[in-house]
């Protein structure tokens, strides 16, 4: 199964249930991605609040990388990657922690993306103005990772 196309508006997040996002819809962002790719692909229904930063980085899965560098060439499919964004458009950006006045509106600035596997990462973006699969290359371009975390049957969120 190739991951759902859908054209990237900024305020279409997740969804609140499983009918819904098994529905018909043409919008999203980062964290509906995220949301799809782990219900579609991996079954694995996430509520909203555990998609959503701050709270998601807190609570939802385990870390695999966290205040280090990524690797992203040892991630496995579904795992979920933070990245502060470095290039739009216009060429270079500075949205790394300092620019913000705490940790939790640094967290709610971070993109999200799905490590697809292959090399691959599925990230929408207004950028592109839709979802995608991007090459790893493509995705450090204009992305740092900062944290990666995995959910399964065993790490789940936890309410």
């Amino acid at each position: 199964m190739q991951p759902k196309v859908f054209t990237y508006a900024f305020s279409s997040g997740p969804l609140p249930t499983r009918k819904a996002l098994s529905g018909r819809w043409s919008t999203g962002n980062c964290r509906r991605a995220v949301q799809w790719y782990l219900y579609a692909k991996l079954g694995i229904f996430l509520p909203p609040k555990a998609i959503l930063l701050p709270e998601a980085y807190h609570k939802t899965g385990t870390f695999v990388y966290k205040h280090s560098p990524v690797n992203l060439r040892t991630l496995c499919e579904g795992d979920i990657i933070y990245a502060e964004r470095i290039r739009d458009r216009r060429g270079v950006v500075a949205k790394g922690r300092e620019a913000f006045p705490d940790t939790d509106a640094y967290l709610v600035s971070l993109h999200t993306a799905v490590y697809a596997g292959k090399g691959m990462v599925y990230h929408p973006t207004a950028t592109t103005g839709k979802s995608g699969l991007w090459s790893t290359r493509q995705f450090l371009h204009a992305y740092a990772p900062v944290a990666v975390k995995r959910v399964n049957g065993l790490t789940g969120y936890t309410p």
